[in-house]
Parts: C-alpha cells; sequence; structure tokens
C-alpha cells in the first residue's frame, strides 16, 4: 500500500492522522509487514523510480495538519481534494506550497536541526532544487553552465539563495521527524514497513549532479551509458530506462 495512496485531507495520502489509522487497521487485522513504495521526491512522469535524490523524500507526504499541531500554522487547513479517486499531483503540489512557506516562516531552528542541515546529502539536495527552480525544472545537465557546473567550478555565491535552500532543508526536516514518528509507531504495534529503492539512481537528480565523477558522463553532463533490459515477455523490444551507469575501473579500461 503506498503511503501515497491512503486517504489524506489534502488529496493525498501523508504522514499525518489518517495513516496513523491504517496502522491501527492493519495491526487489528493481524498484519505484520507494511509494504510500501519509495518515499523519494517524485520525478519525470511523478514516477518514484525517477527521483531527484536517492535520500530526500517527497514534500507531499508532509501532514499540513502535523503542522498546525505543532504551531507551525496559525491557521486550520481547509480539506482540498479530499474525496478525488486519483491523485492530482500539480494541483496539490500548489496548494500546499503556501502552508510549506508559512510554516518554514514560523519555524525556529534549533540544534537537531542544525544537525541535520550539516549533513552532505542535504545541503546538496536543497541547493540542486533551489538551482532546478531558477532553471525552470529542465534537466540539471540542460542548465545554465554556472549553476550545472557548481559542483566542479564553484562559481555561483549561494548567499542571495541562502532563504530558499534553508526552505528546501526545512522540509526534508519535517519529513524525516513525521516519518520517523510514524515508522516508531507502526514497530510499536507489531507492524514492520517493507521499503522499496530504484535499481538506479536517475540522471535529474542532486546525486548525480553532485557527484558526476561517479557516473560515465560526457563533459555537458550527457550519459555515455544507460541502463535498460534486452527483450523479454513483458516487453518485445526491451526497456530503455535512461539511467546512468556507475563509473566502474573495469568498464573504464574495456575489460568487460
Amino acid at each position: 500500500m503506498p503511503v501515497a495512496s491512503l486517504p489524506g485531507r489534502h488529496g493525498v495520502g501523508t504522514f499525518g492522522h489518517e495513516t496513523y489509522h491504517f496502522i491501527d487497521l492493519a495491526a487489528k487485522a493481524g498484519f505484520s509487514i507494511w509494504q510500501i513504495l519509495p518515499l523519494n521526491p517524485l520525478g519525470y512522469g511523478n514516477s518514484p523510480y525517477q527521483s531527484y535524490s536517492s535520500y530526500a523524500m517527497d514534500s507531499l507526504y508532509i501532514s499540513l495538519d502535523i503542522l498546525e499541531e505543532q504551531g507551525l500554522l496559525k491557521r486550520r487547513v481547509p480539506s482540498f481534494h479530499r474525496r478525488r479517486s486519483r491523485i492530482a499531483y500539480e494541483d496539490i503540489r500548489d496548494y500546499k506550497e503556501s502552508y510549506l512557506r508559512e510554516a518554514y516562516r514560523n519555524f525556529v531552528p534549533d540544534h537537531a536541526f542544525g544537525v541535520f542541515a550539516f549533513q552532505e546529502w542535504a545541503r546538496n539536495y536543497a541547493i540542486f532544487m533551489t538551482f532546478k527552480q531558477l532553471n525552470h525544472g529542465i534537466c540539471w545537465n540542460e542548465w545554465k553552465p554556472e549553476f550545472r557546473d557548481q559542483p566542479i567550478e564553484n562559481q555561483v555565491p549561494l548567499k542571495q539563495y541562502e532563504d530558499e535552500i534553508l526552505y528546501q532543508v526545512f522540509i526534508q526536516y519535517e519529513l524525516f521527524l513525521q516519518w520517523r514518528n510514524l515508522k516508531q509507531y507502526a514497530n510499536d504495534h507489531g507492524i514492520e514497513i517493507m521499503g522499496d529503492l530504484p535499481f538506479y539512481v536517475g540522471l535529474d537528480s542532486a546525486d548525480v549532479w553532485a557527484s558526476r565523477k561517479n557516473f560515465l558522463l560526457d563533459a555537458k553532463g550527457q550519459a555515455k551509458f544507460i541502463a535498460g533490459v534486452p527483450p523479454d515477455y513483458f516487453s518485445a523490444t526491451g526497456q530503455r530506462w535512461g539511467k546512468p551507469n556507475l563509473q566502474l575501473g573495469l568498464y573504464e579500461k574495456g575489460s568487460f
């Protein structure tokens, strides 16, 4: 049962109260394992397997109700798309955005937040998403050169984007707290959570952008080799996944 597919007051399943209720029902019914899809930020086609990060989570899963209970929202958030049978991803993102930014403005950073923000992946992801907005959402290898090559050249002064970068870190911090509490609740009720991960890191991701030396890319960030599978019973022509291959010494030396 993907988290997003659970009921939610704002058109998508979250780490909020409805999901706690789902855990109660699952425990009462005698289940001991809850299998979910990846929680990473949804990329191309709203797919969890084309994610913008292998570490981060998608802001869709933040419960606005819990933010209100924390005192980060000073107003009751009305329901939105509550009865829809399908997730209207862009509508929901647009609806939640103003509330998430209000919560950020009301948030007072503490030591725990500082420790969280100091993690390399959190910083890289926050900068990546900030730059992605500045470049109209296109793939990083099509950004203006100074943004594209920031991890290598370090040409862009980040001070001017500090507030947006911290906002992106705040989103991940709240997701971490809400998910940690939800997972602990499930474990306390005898339910383990079986996760899922993509086979490969997506090309349009903070992971590849910040560590391109680890992948088979050309000078402009285009993949030299990509992952896929040959024809089989599922697909007569095979599948082209578009994900870059890792940089392996043996492969570079032509030993395969």
